[in-house]
Parts: structure tokens; sequence; C-alpha cells
């Protein structure tokens, strides 16, 4: 209710309730006034409403009748008010600015424009982007926004992915990529007069976009194969197709009947616009529209990104110009087209492999992503077809080829193999090759009849290509060549290729074991150094390994690669990505007989059981890790003593051991397949024969290497006479010595003082171990201990102690303390001598100290003592003895000589010779490890010192020498 009415209302009421009576004319006068404030509320309203009935804005439409708020440059624009008349005249004017209420606030006059048949056209070609409006009769002032329209640009770009194609093969196929930020346009295409519409068509629509089920022109069609794009394209350029295909008067695409069929497919017309092989929607213009002999139309198209191709399209250098039909729009693209020039470039002229191991090769593809290679030809005894396709865009083909494998009758994946490439063979699975008798042209034949007319195999049927070889591929040259086409030829028994673009020899040498290494490295899981050159980083030659560290045996093997590769659930990839082999696989190939290979690391035999031996049927890689180096012709297989799954049975200390690999030959057989196979033996008898051996046991190729699982120790240098570590009080004091344990394990040297030693101090060094075993360590301070302090050494590795020493500080290092006493022993005797031969036990006692010294002295001969004497020697001094045997009786004569330091013992086998002339009688061994042999370099002891053994002894020895000099006089 209006607010005055709702006063009024008010103020009477009021007016009753404080008078007593009212008149008829104040009751009157008041119904008047309401009524009146009543019919203006309703009055106001009415206007209100008449003046928005009364405007009418203008409508802005397309040429095609649409309204439109927004056009791009180009299209024209149709103002259409019903009050317009014709030959009117209206202003076009553009919008500088709006005011708060939206509407026109400023404007531009742009141009004066007449009606014609009650519309008024604008053509937007020369408009900037912005808003637009006309104004004229029935159109005033001011304008609403809505009453506007806007003209933007269209963005348009069309490029070639490529700047340069050829005129055939893969590189005649390159991308065109059209793009805007408008949904859907028609766009026309030409090259400048320099390609007519029959070559852009055939640019244009291409099987190079259609998968390998074909091309569906409709969906009840079948798939057409790739004969039938020539089809496709006569379709498009006949005149039932492009009679329809016309402009209007606006220069726009205009398709008449969209039904209207080819008569090669039978297709109609919107369906042959609409199939994958012409993805740019092409279609060709009648004959009476402007250019049509040189230029294309694409239809109402959207973003589009697809292949074209260039196959026999003239050299030269094109610019491509592409226009959207209804705006301002435009392209340009440009490309050279040249003279194909295939060339498949070999990385490699010789691939020289062993027999039975990987080649890999590398081909770089020139004018060609592809190429078909023939392995082998009539003169070499076998021929493979392979098809190559660079797959990831590299500009070249990589792949490998087991040599052992290759011809045998298996898998494909066991015989080639390539990481980012496509490869496919015509033994194994089959490819387009082509095989023709005589020449192209002529006779078609099978690959099977292709071998069969090179004499590789007698008949040709199906899968008969595996009777081509009997034996995996021998140590011969093997022509490797690239063909362009596919097309492979025999003519007068001998094979030929029809575009020959490249050519390599593969040269398979013979393959045998030369030797095998030993070495140690760090502790840790056997896998953990994966690759060659990190094996080769920490590996250290010896054959004394370390408990606990990892053992290297490094074998020069080769022709067995192909065979694990073949074997092992990593494949290829074991040597081409160095992941390398599971230790079963070596089980296995010891456990394939027929193979004739052994690869083995044994304890020797000493207790009259199975020996300790690496478990390679149980393990797994962290225990033992096989990799192998294919070009060198080498295989680490890397042991992880400290696991107890590493061996069958638990180290014992000082354990020696023995790695043989053994590739054996057959007496009488050569290898063979057995039937349906790549696995054989001796004349598929069973029997071991190395596939590349002749049959001859003297071609048995064996290689040893023993080495000693140690327990792990260390010797500290810079020992005073008391065998105590000498540590000088500087900064940075170092401390000294020698260990068997790998170089590069994780030690260090910890030093303590003792309890009463004041400073105190407690130092944990690195002890960095070269390849020599020694170690050094830097301890950060003993500037404040006093010369005389005391502590412990200890060397640990892994945290682990590992060797101990007393350490003592000094302010000098002594390099040569006076060292005690040290008696060593010397002992040799023969080892078997008949009965009544002649035999001695001769012994040596040096004292290795620089100390005077007494010690002990024993020798028993079978039991009885023969001597016993307190020495005395100075440093560096010896003594001499020799004691015969009694030797007129068959005996086994045991023998020991003792001193307080060293021992040395034996046996003296007294037997009759045996008749056999092969048995040689056994050299004179020394017994006693540690015993040093100073005789030549010995001062001859003072006669009349006559140390250790006294006058008496001294005196039966001359007796007993006159006596065997008389009795040899007589």
């Amino acid at each position: 209710m209006d607010r005055a009415l709702i006063n009024q209302r008010n103020t009477t009421i009021q007016h009753n309730m404080t008078s007593d009576s009212v008149s008829y004319r104040e009751k009157g006068r008041a119904v008047f006034l309401a009524a009146m404030m009543v019919l203006s509320v309703f009055a106001m309203s009415a206007a209100f409403a008449g003046s928005a009935a009364a405007h009418d804005g203008v409508t802005y439409k397309d040429v095609d009748g649409d309204e439109v708020s927004v056009v791009f440059q180009g299209q024209d624009v149709i103002a259409d008010k019903t009050e317009i008349d014709e030959d009117d005249t209206y202003e076009l004017r553009s919008v500088n600015d709006y005011n708060d209420q939206n509407e026109v606030s400023d404007s531009s006059f742009e141009e004066e424009l007449t009606a014609d048949d009650e519309e008024v056209e604008i053509d937007t070609s020369d408009l900037d982007e912005g808003d637009y409006f006309i104004l004229g009769p029935d159109v005033d002032r001011p304008v609403d926004q809505d009453d506007v329209f806007e003209v933007t640009i269209q963005d348009f770009d069309a490029e070639f992915d490529d700047d340069e194609v050829t005129d055939e093969g893969e590189d005649s196929v390159t991308e065109l990529d059209v793009d805007s930020d408008r949904g859907t346009y028609s766009v026309n295409v030409s090259a400048d007069g320099d390609l007519d519409e029959e070559e852009l068509v055939d640019i244009l629509v291409t099987l190079e976009n259609v998968d390998s089920d074909g091309v569906e022109v409709d969906d009840g069609a079948d798939p057409l194969d790739g004969e039938e794009i020539g089809d496709i394209r006569s379709d498009l350029l006949s005149d039932d197709i492009r009679d329809e295909v016309v402009t209007d008067g606006d220069d726009r695409l205009y398709i008449d009947d969209e039904t209207a069929t080819g008569p090669e497919t039978g297709a109609e017309l919107q369906d042959l616009v609409e199939t994958d092989a012409n993805p740019f929607n092409v279609l060709v213009y009648a004959d009476g529209e402007d250019d049509a002999d040189e230029k294309v139309a694409m239809s109402s198209i959207s973003d589009t990104d697809a292949d074209v191709s260039f196959y026999d399209i003239d050299d030269g250098d094109y610019t491509f110009e592409l226009s959207v039909d209804d705006t301002e729009a435009e392209a340009t693209a440009d490309i050279t087209v040249r003279e194909e020039d295939a060339d498949a470039d070999f990385d490699q002229g010789v691939y020289e492999q062993h027999a039975g191991d990987i080649v890999e090769y590398e081909i770089e593809l020139e004018d060609t992503d592809d190429a078909y290679i023939q392995i082998g030809d009539e003169d070499s005894g076998f021929v493979d077809i392979l098809y190559v396709e660079d797959d990831d865009d590299s500009g070249s083909v990589e792949f490998a080829v087991n040599t052992r494998m290759l011809g045998a009758d298996t898998d494909v994946e066991n015989v080639y193999y390539s990481d980012d490439d496509e490869i496919e063979s015509e033994l194994y699975e089959g490819t387009d090759a082509t095989f023709w008798d005589d020449d192209v042209g002529e006779d078609v034949i099978t690959y099977e009849e292709y071998l069969e007319e090179l004499n590789l195999i007698d008949e040709a049927g199906p899968d008969d290509g595996f009777d081509q070889i009997v034996r995996p591929l021998q140590p011969i040259s093997y022509d490797v060549a690239a063909d362009n086409n596919g097309n492979f030829i025999v003519d007068g028994g001998e094979s030929e290729l029809d575009d020959e673009i490249g050519f390599a020899t593969m040269d398979l040498v013979r393959p045998g074991v030369d030797a095998v290494n030993t070495h140690v490295a760090p502790e840790d899981d056997a896998d953990e150094d994966d690759s060659l050159e990190d094996i080769d980083d920490i590996a250290t030659e010896r054959m004394d390994v370390a408990e606990d560290d990892r053992l290297v045996v490094q074998a020069e093997a080769s022709g067995i690669f192909g065979w694990m590769v073949a074997e092992d659930d990593n494949g290829f990839e074991a040597i081409t990505d160095e992941d390398g082999f599971h230790p079963e696989t070596i089980h296995e190939l010891n456990d394939q007989t027929g193979e004739g290979v052994t690869i083995e690391i044994e304890a020797d035999d000493i207790t009259g059981q199975d020996p300790t031996s690496a478990a390679f049927d149980s393990a797994d890689e962290e225990d033992i890790f096989v990799i192998v180096d294919n070009d060198a012709g080498e295989m680490y297989i890397v042991v992880d003593t400290s696991s107890s799954d590493a061996f069958d049975r638990d180290l014992d200390p000082d354990q020696d051991f023995t790695a043989t690999i053994e590739y054996e030959a057959d007496d009488d057989d050569r290898f063979e397949f057995h039937s349906n196979s790549p696995q054989g033996s001796a004349d598929a008898t069973g029997e071991p024969a190395f596939p590349y051996f002749g049959a001859d046991e003297d071609e048995t190729e064996v290689a040893t290497q023993e080495f000693t699982v140690v327990e792990p120790d260390a010797e500290f240098d810079n020992l005073d006479a008391d065998e105590r570590v000498q540590v000088e009080n500087v900064e940075d004091a170092l401390i000294e010595g020698t260990t068997n344990v790998a170089p590069g394990s994780d030690a260090d040297v910890r030093v303590t003082s003792d309890s009463e030693v004041e400073p105190s101090f407690t130092y944990t060094v690195d002890a960095e171990i070269a390849a020599d075993g020694s170690f050094e360590g830097e301890i950060d301070d003993l500037s404040g201990n006093q010369e005389g302090d005391t502590g412990d050494a200890t060397f640990r590795v892994g945290g682990s102690d590992t060797a101990d020493a007393d350490l003592v500080v000094v302010e000098a290092v002594d390099d040569d303390p006076e060292l005690p006493a040290d008696f060593d022993v010397d002992a040799a005797a023969p080892g078997e001598v008949e009965p009544g031969d002649d035999a001695s036990l001769d012994v040596t006692v040096t004292n290795v100290g620089d100390e005077t010294g007494t010690t002990s002295y024993e020798v028993t001969i079978d039991g009885e003592t023969v001597d016993a004497d307190d020495l005395e020697l100075d440093g560096g001094d010896s003594v001499s003895e020799s004691y015969d045997f009694d030797t007129a009786d068959e005996a086994e004569l045991d023998w020991e000589v003792t001193t307080d330091d060293d021992a040395a013992s034996g046996t003296l086998t007294v037997a009759e010779e045996e008749d056999d002339d092969d048995v040689e009688e056994d050299d004179d061994v020394e017994e006693d490890d540690d015993a040093v042999d100073d005789t030549d370099d010995e001062e001859p002891a003072d006669d009349d010192e006559q140390p250790g053994f006294g006058v008496a002894v001294a005196v039966v020895a001359l007796l007993a020498a006159a006596m065997l000099a008389l009795r040899r006089q007589n």
C-alpha cells in the first residue's frame, strides 16, 4: 500500500479517537483522497509497462538467418528490424565506452549503410575487433549493450611437422597441423598453382591415417584394403561427387547433395568425407568454380593433426595457402620435397663375435623408417629375413641376435630382441617380404621355396626352414644385407636383393675357455654392484679370500652366453641392460649334459665326502650373481661368502677351493640338435659335446684357478720389541698395517688408552685399505699424551673386531726395533724310497729375531727321539744337521722337528718300486710352511762356540760322515 495512503488512514483514525463527532463532509473528503492515491499507483505502473513494450531493438543475424552476438572478421552480418524500409540510410558505429547502465556512452562513426529488402547488410572484412551497432530510422540512442554485436578475429594456423620430405618411402610422410580458436570452419587449400587438385587429393587423402583394419567409408561397408585408397580418391575427383561441391554468393563452400554416391566405392559423399583416410574432410570443387583445377576444400573441419603423404610428388619447394572460406583468416605452410635416397648404414662393417654369443646391431636409416635384412646366404648354409622398423623415431634401429639359437627350433624371443624398435623374422613368424623366382614381377614363391632353390633345404614344406642347420651357426662369416622394399630374388641358385641399401658381415669366431682368475670385493650382497663397471671398480685380484668378503671369479669364457640368454628369465636384458643372470641358469647349463659345459666352484676333497661347492641350484641373486661382458667374452661370478646360502655347506677356516670351467668335446661325434629342439648332444645321443668343437678329445678346453677362503685378519706395522704398536704423540698420528680383507671395505681402527693414562683418549678413525692390503688411519690428536702412555689398537671391519694389539705412545717411531729371538725350523726329507736306499732328514734351525736366545730342540723319527738339546743362537744365526733313516725294511716312517717357536713334520714311505713305468718317485717336499730357508745366505757357525748340539753330537756326526766316506770308497 502506498505510504501516503497509509499515513492518511492513520490520521483519520486518530481524529476519530479524539473527537466525539465527525461531519459527513470530512468523511467524504477522506474517501476521495484515498481513492486518488490508489488510482495514482495503478496509473504509474501502467505508464512503466507501456514504456517497456514500446522499445523494439535491432536483431543481428548471420547470412543463414541465425541470431549472432559475435562474428569473425570477414563474416557478413544482417541487421534486422521491423521498421527498416527499403533504401533507408543507417550509420554503422563502433563502441568506445559503456556507462553504468550498460548503455553506449561513446561511439565512433564507421560507415554509412543503405537498407536493402528491409535489411541492412554489414561487411565486417575491414572492421577491427570490437563492438558495433547501427543508428538510423527507428533506431535511436541510448543503445543498450544487448543491442550490439562483437567482431573478433579468427586465430588460424597451419604447419607441417617436417621442413623436408622425400618423394617415396617412409620419409615421404609427415604431419599437417591445422589449428584455430574457432570450433568448426571450412578451408580452401592450394599451393600457388604448383599442385593441381589431383595432387592435392593424393597428399591429403592417404592410408597413413588408417589402422591395420583398413578404411571404413560408412558403418555398413566392409573395411577397404590398401589398394582401394585409389578408389576413394577417384570418387572424390569424379563428376558425380565434385558437381555437388560449389560456392554460394558469398564464396562460401556449399554442398548441394550430400547423398550423391561415388562410382567406384558406391559410398555417399558425406561418408567419403568422414572416412579415416580423409581426416581433413577433403572435397574437390565443381569444374565451373574459380580455380577448381588447383585447389580443394576442407569441409567443416575442427582442429586436425594428421599424416599427409608426398609420395610421387615432384621435387621442389611448395607453399601451401590455406584460407577460411567465410572469414579473413588465412595461413601458409612451407615444405620441400626431394628425391628419396634410402640408405641403411651399419655401425660396423664387420661384426666379430664368438659363435654362441650375442651380436648387437645398430643401423642408421636415411630416407626410410624400415628395412628388410637378410642374414646369411647360400654360401653360409643359412638364411633368415628380418623386417626392422624405427619405432621410436630415433633415425636408427637397434636389435640383438642370439647366435646360439638362430636357426634352431625355438621361440622367436629367444633369438631376436629390440628394446625400442620393431623386429620380425621370416623363419620364426613371417614378414611382408616377397620372394621371386628369377626376377621381380615373375613368379612369386614362398620363403621355403626360396630356401629350396638356394639348396639350403631338401623340401619346401611348412616349418622346413628349421632344416637348414643340424647344429648352431658355426664359426664362419655370414653376409648381412639390407633391402629397401622387401623383394628377394633367387636366380640360378643364388640370392639377390632387389634394392640393396646396406651391407655388413657377421664374422663368428671359435669360442673357448682361456683363463680363470679370482678377485675379492668388500662384504655385501652379491648383486649390490650389478654393472660391469662397478664390479671392475671394486674387485681386486687375489687368491686368498677373507671370509665374509665377496669372491669374484672372472673367466675368459665365450660361446655360452646365447644359451644362458634363452634360459634365464631376464633374457636378452641380462646382457643388453646388464641385468645379469640368476645362479640357477649356471646350474641348468651344467645340468644340460649334451652342451658339454661344466662350471664349478668346489672345495678340495679331503674328507671323502662330497666337497663344499657354490650352490648354483638353490642360491638367490643376492647370494650368487652372474654378469657377463658379451663383447670381451668374459663371465663374472660374484659370491657372497658371508651368506649361508651361497655354498651347500658351511665354510671351514683356511679351506682350499678350485674354480673350474670346462668345455668338453666328444671323441667321436659332433654336437647335433635333438628333434624339434634347440638342445642337443654328441650325434644327438645325449653324450656331452660342446657345439663348436670338433670330434676329438684334444678339443676339450679346461681352465682352473685355486684359491683359499681364510679368516679375516690384520697386522699392525711399527711394532716395538714387545710387539706393541708405536704411535707418535702428535696431531694426525699415523697408524698403519696390512690385512687380508678386501680393499674398499668399510674398515676402521679404534685406539683406546689404558685406564691409568691421563689424559685418556678414544678415537675411531677410518682405515682405507689399498690394493696391496695395506691400510692406514690418522688419529686426531695425541699431542697431549706422554711417551710411554699405553692402550689398545683394534682393526675393525663393518663394526666387528678383526685384529688387535697393544699400543704405546712414543715421541718418534723406531723403524728398526730389536726383535726378540724366534726360532724357525726348516726340515726336508724324501717322500718315498725303496728299501736299502739312503735317505736323510735335513734340518736347519734359524733365529729370525735380532736378540740372542735359547730354545729347546727335539727330533723324532718313527716315534723315537734321535736328538734333543737346548740351542743358543745369536740373532740371524742358524745351525743345520742331517739324520739318516733306517730304510732296511718297508715302512711308513713319521718324523717331526720342534723348537719352542716352530715345528715341521712329515712321513717317509719305504716301499718297493711299482712296475708301472709311468709312476715317478715323489720329489723331496718342504713340510713347514712357516720355516725360513736362509741356508744360502747364513754365516757358518763359529767352530769354537759349537752352539746348541754340543761336543758329543758333533763327534758322532763326524765319525758317521767318515764311515760313510769309507763305505763309498770301498
